[in-house]
């Protein structure tokens, strides 16, 4: 595919929330990272519950 499409974006979800509560988790991550890590968390979070909707289940 050459551009994104809705399938994809679950997964990628997915992958990236698991992938900054690794960055957050490490006992080697600076806290500045951790930091920048935890906001990007939590906006991730706050837009994860909307690909439960009905668009999302059609593109599935």
């Amino acid at each position: 595919h050459l551009y994104p499409t809705l399938i994809f974006s679950v997964p990628v979800y997915n992958y990236l929330i698991n992938r900054l509560k690794k960055i957050i988790d490490s006992k080697k991550t600076d806290l500045i990272i951790k930091n920048a890590a935890n906001a990007a968390k939590s906006k991730i979070l706050k837009y994860y519950p909307f690909t439960d909707g009905y668009v999302y289940t059609v593109a599935t």
